[in-house]
Protein backbone atom coordinates (compact mmCIF):
# COMPACT_ATOMS: atom_id res chain seq x y z
CA UNK A 1 0.00 0.00 0.00
CA UNK A 2 1.75 3.08 -1.25
CA UNK A 3 1.58 6.15 0.94
CA UNK A 4 2.51 9.74 0.39
CA UNK A 5 4.05 11.84 3.11
CA UNK A 6 2.06 14.61 4.71
CA UNK A 7 4.81 16.31 6.65
CA UNK A 8 8.30 15.64 7.89
CA UNK A 9 9.82 15.37 4.43
CA UNK A 10 11.27 18.06 2.23
CA UNK A 11 7.98 18.36 0.38
CA UNK A 12 5.98 18.40 3.65
CA UNK A 13 3.17 16.47 2.04
CA UNK A 14 0.52 14.27 3.56
CA UNK A 15 1.21 10.66 4.29
CA UNK A 16 -1.77 9.50 2.35
CA UNK A 17 -3.06 6.02 1.82
CA UNK A 18 -5.65 7.74 -0.33
CA UNK A 19 -2.96 9.02 -2.64
CA UNK A 20 -1.76 5.56 -3.56
CA UNK A 21 -4.22 2.86 -2.54
CA UNK A 22 -5.85 1.52 -5.70
CA UNK A 23 -8.30 -1.29 -5.15
CA UNK A 24 -8.78 -3.71 -8.01
CA UNK A 25 -11.96 -5.57 -8.78
CA UNK A 26 -11.74 -9.35 -8.89
CA UNK A 27 -15.00 -10.12 -10.60
CA UNK A 28 -16.43 -12.84 -12.75
CA UNK A 29 -19.18 -12.66 -15.32
CA UNK A 30 -19.46 -10.60 -18.44
CA UNK A 31 -21.23 -7.61 -16.92
CA UNK A 32 -18.96 -7.42 -13.91
CA UNK A 33 -15.82 -7.75 -16.01
CA UNK A 34 -16.74 -4.47 -17.63
CA UNK A 35 -16.75 -2.83 -14.22
CA UNK A 36 -13.40 -4.45 -13.51
CA UNK A 37 -12.04 -3.16 -16.81
CA UNK A 38 -13.09 0.39 -15.98
CA UNK A 39 -11.56 0.14 -12.54
CA UNK A 40 -8.29 -1.24 -13.93
CA UNK A 41 -8.10 1.51 -16.51
CA UNK A 42 -8.71 4.06 -13.77
CA UNK A 43 -5.84 2.58 -11.76
CA UNK A 44 -3.49 2.88 -14.72
CA UNK A 45 -4.37 6.53 -15.25
CA UNK A 46 -4.13 7.24 -11.53
CA UNK A 47 -0.61 5.82 -11.34
CA UNK A 48 0.35 8.24 -14.11
CA UNK A 49 -1.19 11.11 -12.11
CA UNK A 50 -3.80 11.66 -14.83
CA UNK A 51 -6.52 12.11 -12.26
CA UNK A 52 -8.99 13.96 -14.46
CA UNK A 53 -9.20 10.97 -16.81
CA UNK A 54 -9.11 8.39 -14.04
CA UNK A 55 -12.19 9.89 -12.40
CA UNK A 56 -14.76 8.91 -15.08
CA UNK A 57 -13.29 5.41 -15.24
CA UNK A 58 -14.00 4.90 -11.54
CA UNK A 59 -17.40 6.52 -11.87
CA UNK A 60 -18.34 4.05 -14.58
CA UNK A 61 -17.04 1.15 -12.52
CA UNK A 62 -19.08 2.33 -9.53
CA UNK A 63 -22.16 2.63 -11.73
CA UNK A 64 -21.81 -0.91 -13.03
CA UNK A 65 -20.90 -2.43 -9.66
CA UNK A 66 -22.70 -0.31 -7.03
CA UNK A 67 -22.30 -2.97 -4.37
CA UNK A 68 -18.52 -3.03 -4.61
CA UNK A 69 -16.39 -0.87 -2.36
CA UNK A 70 -13.30 -0.70 -4.59
CA UNK A 71 -14.56 1.89 -7.11
CA UNK A 72 -15.89 4.09 -4.30
CA UNK A 73 -12.58 4.10 -2.45
CA UNK A 74 -10.71 4.82 -5.67
CA UNK A 75 -13.17 7.60 -6.44
CA UNK A 76 -12.43 9.14 -3.05
CA UNK A 77 -8.70 8.93 -3.69
CA UNK A 78 -9.04 10.61 -7.08
CA UNK A 79 -11.28 13.39 -5.80
CA UNK A 80 -8.72 14.04 -3.10
CA UNK A 81 -5.96 14.47 -5.68
CA UNK A 82 -8.21 16.83 -7.65
CA UNK A 83 -8.76 18.99 -4.57
CA UNK A 84 -12.38 17.94 -4.06
CA UNK A 85 -11.89 17.11 -0.39
CA UNK A 86 -15.57 17.01 0.48
CA UNK A 87 -16.16 14.61 -2.39
CA UNK A 88 -13.25 12.50 -1.16
CA UNK A 89 -14.95 12.22 2.23
CA UNK A 90 -18.40 11.44 0.87
CA UNK A 91 -17.50 8.95 -1.88
CA UNK A 92 -16.78 5.83 0.22
CA UNK A 93 -18.85 6.77 3.29
CA UNK A 94 -21.78 4.51 2.47
CA UNK A 95 -19.47 1.53 2.11
CA UNK A 96 -17.93 1.74 5.57
CA UNK A 97 -20.32 -0.60 7.35
CA UNK A 98 -19.76 -3.42 4.84
CA UNK A 99 -15.99 -3.07 4.59
CA UNK A 100 -13.47 -5.23 6.40
CA UNK A 101 -11.53 -3.57 9.26
CA UNK A 102 -8.40 -2.85 7.23
CA UNK A 103 -10.40 -1.24 4.43
CA UNK A 104 -12.32 0.76 7.02
CA UNK A 105 -8.99 1.91 8.44
CA UNK A 106 -7.95 3.09 4.98
CA UNK A 107 -11.22 4.95 4.42
CA UNK A 108 -10.98 6.74 7.75
CA UNK A 109 -7.36 7.57 7.05
CA UNK A 110 -8.21 9.10 3.69
CA UNK A 111 -11.04 11.07 5.25
CA UNK A 112 -8.65 12.35 7.90
CA UNK A 113 -6.33 13.61 5.19
CA UNK A 114 -9.21 15.37 3.44
CA UNK A 115 -10.40 16.98 6.67
CA UNK A 116 -6.86 18.14 7.31
CA UNK A 117 -6.68 19.83 3.92
CA UNK A 118 -9.94 21.60 4.75
CA UNK A 119 -8.43 22.85 8.05
CA UNK A 120 -11.05 20.81 9.90
CA UNK A 121 -8.47 19.53 12.33
CA UNK A 122 -10.82 18.12 14.96
CA UNK A 123 -12.56 15.95 12.36
CA UNK A 124 -9.16 14.91 11.05
CA UNK A 125 -8.14 13.86 14.55
CA UNK A 126 -11.32 11.84 14.97
CA UNK A 127 -10.76 10.08 11.64
CA UNK A 128 -7.15 9.19 12.41
CA UNK A 129 -8.25 7.78 15.75
CA UNK A 130 -10.77 5.56 13.96
CA UNK A 131 -7.94 4.33 11.76
CA UNK A 132 -5.79 3.47 14.78
CA UNK A 133 -8.65 1.58 16.43
CA UNK A 134 -8.61 -0.76 13.45
CA UNK A 135 -4.90 -0.60 12.65
CA UNK A 136 -3.02 0.26 15.87
CA UNK A 137 0.38 -0.14 14.21
CA UNK A 138 -0.27 2.34 11.38
CA UNK A 139 2.67 4.70 11.89
CA UNK A 140 1.42 7.11 9.24
CA UNK A 141 -1.89 7.53 11.04
CA UNK A 142 -0.04 8.16 14.30
CA UNK A 143 2.17 10.73 12.63
CA UNK A 144 -0.71 12.57 11.00
CA UNK A 145 -2.72 12.43 14.24
CA UNK A 146 0.04 14.23 16.13
CA UNK A 147 0.36 16.78 13.36
CA UNK A 148 -3.39 17.45 13.32
CA UNK A 149 -3.39 17.91 17.09
CA UNK A 150 -0.64 20.52 16.84
CA UNK A 151 -2.48 22.31 14.06
CA UNK A 152 -5.69 22.34 16.10
CA UNK A 153 -3.87 23.86 19.06
CA UNK A 154 -2.39 26.59 16.87
CA UNK A 155 -5.77 27.25 15.29
CA UNK A 156 -7.42 27.67 18.68
CA UNK A 157 -4.68 30.03 19.86
CA UNK A 158 -5.09 32.16 16.76
CA UNK A 159 -8.85 32.31 17.28
CA UNK A 160 -8.38 33.40 20.87
CA UNK A 161 -5.92 36.10 19.84
CA UNK A 162 -8.27 37.30 17.11
CA UNK A 163 -11.11 37.46 19.62
CA UNK A 164 -8.99 39.47 22.04
CA UNK A 165 -7.94 41.92 19.36
CA UNK A 166 -11.56 42.38 18.34
CA UNK A 167 -12.35 43.82 21.76
CA UNK A 168 -9.68 46.51 21.55
CA UNK A 169 -10.76 50.08 20.75
CA UNK A 170 -10.13 51.35 17.22
CA UNK A 171 -6.63 52.73 16.58
CA UNK A 172 -7.92 56.31 16.53
CA UNK A 173 -9.55 55.84 19.94
CA UNK A 174 -6.86 54.36 22.10
CA UNK A 175 -7.28 54.50 25.88
CA UNK A 176 -6.16 57.83 27.21
CA UNK A 177 -6.94 59.59 23.94
CA UNK A 178 -10.68 59.41 24.38
CA UNK A 179 -12.62 62.35 25.66
CA UNK A 180 -14.06 61.24 28.96
CA UNK A 181 -17.76 62.03 29.40
CA UNK A 182 -18.86 63.79 32.54
CA UNK A 183 -20.96 61.72 34.97
CA UNK A 184 -24.59 62.03 33.99
CA UNK A 185 -23.62 63.98 30.91
CA UNK A 186 -23.37 67.17 32.97
CA UNK A 187 -20.69 69.78 32.67
CA UNK A 188 -18.37 69.97 35.68
CA UNK A 189 -19.21 72.77 38.08
CA UNK A 190 -17.21 75.92 37.77
CA UNK A 191 -14.26 75.88 40.08
CA UNK A 192 -13.70 78.84 42.38
CA UNK A 193 -11.17 81.13 40.85
CA UNK A 194 -7.94 81.66 42.69
CA UNK A 195 -7.20 85.35 42.60
CA UNK A 196 -3.64 84.77 43.68
CA UNK A 197 -3.72 87.59 46.19
CA UNK A 198 -5.48 89.97 43.85
CA UNK A 199 -8.45 92.11 44.74
CA UNK A 200 -11.50 90.30 45.95
CA UNK A 201 -14.93 90.96 44.55
CA UNK A 202 -16.58 93.48 46.85
CA UNK A 203 -20.11 94.77 47.36
CA UNK A 204 -21.22 97.77 45.44
CA UNK A 205 -19.95 101.01 46.94
CA UNK A 206 -22.21 102.68 49.47
CA UNK A 207 -24.62 105.34 48.32
CA UNK A 208 -23.10 108.64 47.41
CA UNK A 209 -24.86 110.30 50.39
CA UNK A 210 -22.07 108.97 52.65
CA UNK A 211 -19.06 111.14 53.18
CA UNK A 212 -15.74 109.71 51.96
CA UNK A 213 -14.59 109.09 55.52
CA UNK A 214 -17.79 107.23 56.44
CA UNK A 215 -17.56 105.14 53.32
CA UNK A 216 -13.94 104.24 54.06
CA UNK A 217 -14.80 103.20 57.63
CA UNK A 218 -17.60 100.94 56.41
CA UNK A 219 -15.28 99.35 53.87
CA UNK A 220 -12.68 98.72 56.58
CA UNK A 221 -15.30 97.05 58.75
CA UNK A 222 -16.42 94.87 55.87
CA UNK A 223 -12.84 93.81 55.12
CA UNK A 224 -12.13 92.99 58.76
CA UNK A 225 -15.39 91.05 59.03
CA UNK A 226 -14.56 89.01 55.90
CA UNK A 227 -11.03 88.37 57.10
CA UNK A 228 -12.26 87.01 60.43
CA UNK A 229 -14.82 84.79 58.72
CA UNK A 230 -12.25 83.43 56.33
CA UNK A 231 -9.86 82.70 59.19
CA UNK A 232 -12.58 80.84 61.11
CA UNK A 233 -13.49 78.79 58.06
CA UNK A 234 -9.87 77.94 57.41
CA UNK A 235 -9.30 76.82 61.01
CA UNK A 236 -12.43 74.65 61.02
CA UNK A 237 -11.56 73.08 57.66
CA UNK A 238 -7.99 72.35 58.68
CA UNK A 239 -9.00 70.53 61.87
CA UNK A 240 -12.03 68.69 60.49
CA UNK A 241 -10.36 67.87 57.19
CA UNK A 242 -7.34 66.21 58.78
CA UNK A 243 -9.46 64.04 61.00
CA UNK A 244 -11.67 63.00 58.13
CA UNK A 245 -8.73 62.01 55.99
CA UNK A 246 -7.21 59.84 58.70
CA UNK A 247 -10.38 58.14 59.87
CA UNK A 248 -11.98 57.49 56.53
CA UNK A 249 -8.82 56.93 54.52
CA UNK A 250 -10.05 59.17 51.76
CA UNK A 251 -8.36 58.62 48.42
CA UNK A 252 -8.57 60.20 45.02
CA UNK A 253 -11.70 59.13 43.22
CA UNK A 254 -11.29 56.32 40.69
CA UNK A 255 -14.65 56.95 39.05
CA UNK A 256 -13.12 57.35 35.62
CA UNK A 257 -12.07 60.95 35.78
Amino acid sequence: MKKQKFAGTKQSRLRSAGAGLLLALALTGCGQLTASDYNTKGNELYEQSIYGQALPQYQQAALLAPDRIEPQVNLGNTRYELGDYLGAIEAPKDMLKNADPLTQATIYYNQGNAYYRMNEFQQAIDSYKETLRRAPDDVDAKYNLELAQKQLEQQQQQQQQAGGQGQQPPPDQQPGDQQQPNPGGQQPPEQPQDNGGGEEQRPNPPPSSLTPNEAERQLDQLRRSEDRRNEDLYDNYAVGGDEGDQENGTRPSDSGW
